[in-house]
C-alpha cells in the first residue's frame, strides 16, 4: 500500500548529513570522577563508542552541544579532562564543532545553584583549550550559529560581545537558512515558565526568541538536560537531545514505574546521539541509540552499526500501521524539586519519548480519543507532528457531548478521518453520525460494540469486556448500516483477536471492502482473549503479531492496521506486552516495525499479496516486480530448510537476509527446487527475519 499523503515530497532532496552530540562529561581519569554516581564513570568508555560508531556512519561533521567534560572550570582536574576529551576526537576523520556548556565555562547566573558560576576567566579557559565559545561556520549555503549560553544575563564584558555579533550575523544572513547550536534550552515547555535550573532566565529568553522568531531561523539544538524533548517555537524546530554518558534522573518522574539503575540516572536505553539528515526544505532527525556501550580506552573500535538507513515518519511511503495512542502522549508533568539541581521550583515538562519512539519506527498513523481535540495543547502537538507525515483518526462511541463535536469541527483539518463505534441503541447512533458527518465532514470509518452474545462466557462466570469491530463475515450488515449514512462510508473497522492470525484476516477484511469500494481498518488486540485477569505477557506472540500485521497491511491495497498497545500495560484490565517498556524505552518489536519499514521502503515497485506454506505452517510474503519478501517469525518455524515460498524463482541465486530485530543484513546463496528453498547455509528462525529474493 502507497501512502499518497506522504510528507517526504515537502522536504525535498537529502543535501547532506551531520550528527550532534551533547553531554560526554568526560573524566579526567578512567577511574576517577568527580560524580558519586556509578554512571558517571562509564562517561569516558560510552564516549569512545560514540566516535567509533560515527567513524563507521562517516557524518560530514559533528556539532558537540556542550559539558564535553565533568569536572568544572573551578577544578584543578579541568585541563586533564580537557585534554583527555581533545585526545578522544583527535583521529577523527571529519571535523568537530563544539559548544561551551555549564560544565565547561560555569553555569549561568544562578545563586542558589553549588557550582560556580561564568566569569571572564573560566572563558578564558575555554578558549584555550577548546577555540571560540562562539561563532558560525557555513556548510552547502547553510549558516550554523554556535551560541555560548551561559553567559547570557551574566552581565560579564563576552555577553555584550556576544550579543552584538549575533545580532549583526543574523541580519547579515538574508534569506540563508539558519540552524542555532546552544547549551541552554531557551524553555522547556511554555516561553512564559519560571526560570529554573534547565532553562535561559529573563529577559535573555526573550531576546533570544525574539531573533529566533524574527529572522525565522529554521531549528535549534539544546543539549543540558540530557532527555529527549521536542517543540515548535514559531517556524523554529527546536530539538533537545539526550546524552551519551548518564541520564537527568530527576526527569524520572516523568515515567509511571520505579525508575530503574541509580534511580533512572543509568537508563541506558535513553543514552545516544543524533544524525541530522539536511533536506532542501527541512532537517530530519534520527536517533541513534547506544544503549550504553561502552569501549576499552586501548584503542577506537570500529563499530558496526545497522546497515538498513532508517525511514523518518515523513519519507514512509508504505506506512499502514499505526498505534491507538491510549496513553496520554501529549501529558505535561510537574517534576518536584529535587534538592540537586533545584529546589525551590517545580518543572513542568512532557514525555516526548513516545514521539520519539514513533519516530524511530517510521510509524505516523495513530488513533486517538475524540477528547484529544478539547485540548489545546494536544491540539498544538498534532498540528506539530502532521509537518512530519503524522496522521490522526479520532475514536469515540456514538457523539461525544457538545464541546467535543465543537472542537473538532473548529479544528477539522487536524485529523483525517473519524471512527465510530455504533452501540445496540442503532436509531441513536445512526442519528449521532449523520450529526457528526453534517458538522466535521470528516470520512468516517464504522465499527460496532460487542454485545454479551459476540462474547464467549464460560458457564456461570461473567467479564466486564469493552470490545468492538466487525467480524470478516459481517460484509452484508457493513453494506446495510452504510446504506443508511447520508454519505458514502469511508471504511469499516474489523477487529483482530488476540486468537486469530493477523495475515489471515487482513486478507479476508480486504476482500471483504474491496468490493465495496471502501477502506478496511484493522484494530489488532494484544490481550489473548475476553478473560481481563489473564496476563497477557507473552513478548515473543505480542512481537510476531506486530510483524505479522504490517507485512501483511503493506501487501494489499486500502488497508490500515492499528494496534491497541503502543507501551506495555502492567496495571488496570487486560495487562499485555507492547513495543514499548513502561519507561518508553524500545522493545525488540519496535525494532521488528522499524527495520521493516525499511527495508521495504526500499524497494520502489508496488507489492502484491503471496501466501508461502511449507509443512502446515502459513507464511505471509509480499512481492514485487523485481522482489519478493518473506517474513519468517520465531515459533513458525526453526529454520527455513525445505521451506516451499508460492512464487518462481530462480534455479539458482542470492537472497538477503535481514535480522530484524538488529538490522544486521548478509547474503546467501540458494537453491530452488520446485519452489522448495535450499540455502547455502542453515538460516535458523530464532529472531523475526525478512529474506528478499530478486526475480
Amino acid at each position: 500500500m502507497n501512502d499518497k499523503d506522504s510528507a517526504a515530497d515537502g522536504f525535498g532532496a537529502k543535501l547532506f548529513t551531520f550528527a550532534v552530540v551533547a553531554d560526554s562529561h568526560l573524566n579526567e581519569k578512567e577511574d576517577e570522577c568527580s560524580s558519586p554516581y556509578e554512571a558517571n564513570h562509564k562517561s569516558n568508555a560510552r564516549l569512545r563508542h560514540v566516535v567509533g560508531r560515527l567513524e563507521t556512519e562517516k557524518p560530514d561533521f559533528v556539532i558537540h552541544l556542550g559539558d564535553l567534560i565533568h569536572p568544572v572550570p573551578s577544578l584543578p582536574s579541568y585541563k586533564d579532562a580537557a585534554d583527555k576529551f581533545n585526545a578522544q576526537i583527535a583521529s577523527s576523520s571529519f571535523d568537530w564543532y563544539l559548544v561551551p556548556g555549564n560544565h565547561d565555562v560555569g553555569d549561568k547566573p544562578l545563586p542558589w545553584a553549588p557550582a560556580a558560576t561564568v566569569t571572564a576567566d573560566y572563558v578564558a579557559l575555554w578558549r584555550k583549550h577548546f577555540g571560540p565559545d562562539y561563532y558560525s561556520f557555513d556548510r552547502n549555503s547553510i549558516r550554523f550559529v554556535v551560541v555560548n549560553a551561559s553567559i547570557i544575563n551574566s552581565g560579564i564584558a563576552v555577553e555584550a560581545e556576544q550579543k552584538t555579533w549575533l545580532e549583526a550575523l543574523l541580519a547579515d544572513s538574508g534569506d540563508r537558512r539558519v540552524i542555532l547550536c546552544i547549551h541552554y534550552p531557551p524553555y522547556l515547555t511554555t516561553t512564559d515558565e519560571l526560570e529554573h535550573y534547565d532553562n535561559i532566565a529573563e529577559p535573555g529568553r526573550s531576546w533570544l526568541l525574539g531573533l529566533i522568531e524574527q529572522h525565522g531561523i529554521e531549528a535549534l539544538f539544546a543539549g543540558h538536560v540530557h532527555n529527549f524533548w521536542y517543540y515548535r517555537h514559531a517556524a523554529t524546530d527546536c530539538y533537545l537531545l539526550p546524552s551519551t554518558s548518564f541520564i537527568r534522573h530527576d526527569y524520572s518522574e516523568m515515567y509511571h514505574i520505579e525508575p530503574g539503575t541509580e534511580g533512572g540516572r543509568d537508563d541506558a536505553a535513553k543514552l545516544g546521539y543524533f544524525l541530522v539528515d539536511v533536506h532542501e526544505r527541512g532537517v530530519l532527525c534520527h536517533m541513534q541509540r547506544t544503549n550504553g556501550v561502552m569501549e576499552a580506552p586501548e584503542d577506537l573500535p570500529v563499530a558496526k552499526p545497522s546497515r538498513l538507513a532508517p525511514i523518518h515518519p515523513a519519507e514512509n511511503a508504505r506506512a499502514p500501521f499505526g498505534f491507538e495512542m491510549r496513553y496520554a502522549w501529549a501529558e505535561e508533568t510537574d517534576i518536584p524539586p529535587s534538592g540537586g539541581v533545584d529546589d525551590f521550583v517545580r518543572r513542568r515538562v512532557r514525555n516526548d519519548y513516545p514521539l520519539l519512539a514513533l519516530w524511530e519506527m517510521g510509524v505516523r498513523r495513530h488513533l486517538i480519543p475524540v477528547q484529544d481535540m478539547r485540548d489545546e495543547r494536544v491540539r498544538g502537538r498534532i498540528a506539530m507532528m502532521r509537518r512530519f507525515g503524522h496522521r490522526f483518526i479520532l475514536q469515540s462511541f456514538a457523539l461525544p457531548d457538545a464541546a467535543a463535536l465543537e472542537a473538532v469541527a473548529a479544528h477539522r483539518g487536524l485529523v483525517d478521518g473519524w471512527m465510530f463505534v455504533m452501540g445496540t441503541d442503532r436509531e441513536t447512533g445512526f442519528a449521532a453520525i449523520s450529526e457528526a458527518m453534517r458538522r466535521t465532514d470528516l470520512p468516517v470509518y464504522l465499527s460496532r460494540i460487542l454485545d454479551g452474545k459476540d462474547i464467549r462466557q464460560n458457564g456461570d462466570k461473567y467479564y466486564h469486556v469493552i470490545a468492538h469491530g466487525f467480524a470478516t463475515g459481517e460484509g452484508p450488515l457493513i453494506a446495510e448500516w452504510a446504506e443508511r449514512l447520508p454519505r458514502p462510508l469511508a471504511g469499516a473497522v474489523f477487529r483482530i483477536l488476540g486468537s486469530e492470525n493477523p495475515a489471515e484476516v487482513i486478507k479476508e477484511a480486504a476482500s471483504v471492502t474491496g468490493r465495496r469500494g471502501i477502506e478496511a481498518m484493522m484494530y489488532l488486540r494484544q490481550s489473548q482473549n475476553f478473560n481481563p485477569a489473564h496476563h497477557s505477557n507473552d513478548e515473543r506472540l505480542a512481537l510476531n503479531r506486530v510483524a505479522s500485521a504490517l507485512f501483511a497491511a503493506i501487501a494489499v491495497e486500502n488497508v490500515t492496521v492499528y494496534s491497541d498497545t503502543l507501551a506495555d500495560v502492567d496495571r488496570g484490565y487486560f495487562r499485555r506486552a507492547g513495543v514499548l517498556d513502561r519507561r518508553f524505552n524500545p522493545k525488540p518489536a519496535s525494532l521488528v516495525i522499524r527495520h521493516l519499514h525499511a527495508v521495504l521502503n526500499a524497494n520502489p515497485e508496488k507489492l502484491a499479496s503471496i501466501v508461502a506454506t511449507s509443512g502446515g505452517r502459513s507464511l505471509p510474503a509480499s512481492g514485487g516486480m523485481s522482489a519478493i519478501h518473506l517474513l519468517c517469525l520465531p515459533g513458525e518455524a526453526e529454520s527455513i530448510e525445505g521451506l516451499e515460498i508460492a512464487a518462481n524463482l530462480p534455479a539458482t541465486g542470492v537472497m538477503q537476509v535481514t535480522d530484524l530485530e538488529t538490522g544486521g543484513v548478509s547474503e546467501v546463496a540458494y537453491k530452488c527446487d520446485n519452489r522448495i528453498i535450499t540455502p547455502a547455509q542453515r538460516i535458523a528462525v530464532d529472531a523475526a527475519i525478512l529474506l528478499t529474493f530478486k526475480t
